[in-house]
């Protein structure tokens, strides 16, 4: 969960994780849905993805056992070298380094790092200085865990003392070591080339409604958007269309679904729902069309039995899901069968699907629009 998001936004979400996944076992028996509805709200779903797979390959490589060393931990999937050197030094005592934003920044400063942070040769610098220090302390004074209380340190200096802007260096406790404030230039440090600007992309998206339903899919895991998790029908916007030209139906072959049969639909615009994700800044233009009861059964691929909603009584952990299956009724398995099917979502059931921040600003949007005109 620490993998780029800080820990003030983690903490609530850790606490209910641990209420409904205590152990690796009850994690590699969950369904994927089941880690989506925990993990809904901190973004990168494919850290859930790799926690669910690293928890079954635990299960079945290591007896259920978080393996205690460093090479068996970067075996396992979404653990690179931050997350190995934060359990093998935090979890076991090893002398493993660590570097993540915090440890980068502070260890940039103690050296005055003048090249650019990103190159490969200034990490291997600042890997190898973390290395130094954590089997420095593997070998000084003997605490209870000084290999992980040392990789703690530095990342708790990073976040409350040596901060990007103003750090507080009358404070630190290692001012005497540090290059850059001997310089007095310490928030030069670290040098890094300017980002990009996020590059803006532009989508047509629809909301299709019939009484209480919304038309919505399931992502297949190799899309470029939402790998896995529920949206809306949409089509990225060509740099030759204008916005303010009548809209093109989401029919055409090239588009996520493709419903012929429903070709008579009066689109109208609902507003824009803007969400920024890594190198992209996204904007969504939202249309609204209402389907006739007739034109339900006609969509093509639509299947009752597509999707079967979760009830509040059954989220009360995978091991009662497992003991007893006909108390729940969970939402499919995420595979290339169910995946691309499209089905209607009752509107009262659409929180529990996993779904993107983006798409769920849209079903909002949507949801607003509806109480606004009385439909629900």
């Amino acid at each position: 969960m620490l993998q780029q998001t800080q820990v003030a936004t983690v903490l609530d979400y850790w606490r209910r994780w641990m209420q409904r996944f205590p152990d690796v076992q009850s994690l590699a028996l969950a369904s994927e849905h089941e880690v989506f509805e925990v993990w809904q709200g901190l973004g990168y779903y494919s850290r859930a993805r790799n926690i669910r797979k690293a928890a079954k390959q635990i299960v079945e490589r290591f007896q259920g056992r978080v393996p205690d060393n460093h090479h068996d931990l970067l075996s396992l999937p979404g653990i690179g070298p931050y997350t190995a050197g934060a359990v093998s030094s935090i979890a076991f005592g090893l002398p493993e380094p660590l570097l993540d934003g915090n440890v980068t920044r502070v260890l940039c400063r103690l050296l005055a790092l003048e090249s650019d942070v990103k190159r490969s040769s200034s990490q291997k610098e600042l890997w190898r200085h973390a290395r130094l220090l954590v089997e420095s302390a593997a070998c000084g004074p003997q605490s209870d865990n000084p290999c992980g209380d040392l990789n703690q340190a530095l990342m708790e200096l990073g976040a409350t003392v040596c901060s990007p802007q103003k750090p507080k260096c009358l404070i630190c406790p290692i001012q005497n070591h540090c290059t850059a404030c001997r310089e007095a230039d310490p928030e030069k440090f670290p040098v890094s080339q300017k980002a990009p600007p996020p590059t803006p992309l532009e989508f047509h998206t629809y909301v299709l409604f019939n009484e209480k339903d919304v038309l919505m899919r399931q992502a297949p895991q190799d899309s470029r958007w939402n790998q896995g998790l529920w949206e809306f029908p949409f089509r990225e916007h060509s740099s030759a269309e204008n916005n303010d030209t009548q809209v093109e139906p989401f029919w055409r072959a090239s588009d996520p679904f493709q419903f012929e049969s429903l070709h008579e639909i009066q689109w109208r615009s609902i507003g824009k729902v803007r969400h920024s994700i890594t190198r992209y800044k996204l904007t969504f233009h939202v249309y609204f069309g209402e389907a006739h009861k007739t034109e339900r059964a006609s969509v093509p691929g639509f299947n009752e039995e597509t999707i079967k909603f979760q009830s509040t009584k059954s989220l009360k952990g995978a091991s009662r899901s497992r003991a007893n299956p006909s108390e729940t009724n969970t939402y499919k398995e995420s595979n290339p069968k169910t995946e691309n099917q499209p089905a209607w979502i009752p509107w009262d059931e659409i929180e529990k699907l996993p779904m993107s921040s983006a798409q769920r600003k849209i079903a909002r949007l949507a949801l607003d629009e509806l109480k606004r005109t009385s439909q629900i």
